[in-house]
């Protein structure tokens, strides 16, 4: 077997698994964005339900921080106590 069909069949069989890694790298590397932003959106959504008396607008701020793409395809929790000031609980679940 000469040099040149070596490097063939081994380019072969390496790079389809290089770009498979290389993929689920970027795919990893996305989520772990997507859930950063996800966790600063209910940071926001947080505040805002601690300081004004209405859920709707804690809802409001987070779509708002998560921008029109991904802001659309989550589903947003708010609980929190009757008293404004009081810690709140945002849940942010993207499916």
């Amino acid at each position: 077997m000469n040099q040149r069909g070596s490097f063939t069949v081994e380019a072969a069989l390496v790079i389809p698994v290089v770009l498979l890694v290389a993929l689920a790298g970027l795919e990893a590397l996305t989520a772990v964005i997507t859930h950063q932003d996800m966790v600063a959106a209910a940071r926001e959504g947080a505040r805002v339900a601690a300081t004004v008396p209405d859920p709707a607008r804690a809802v409001a701020a987070v779509r708002n921080a998560l921008g029109p793409d991904l802001g659309n395809e989550v589903r947003v929790t708010v609980r929190r106590p009757a008293v404004v000031g009081r810690p709140a609980e945002v849940i942010v679940q993207y499916a």
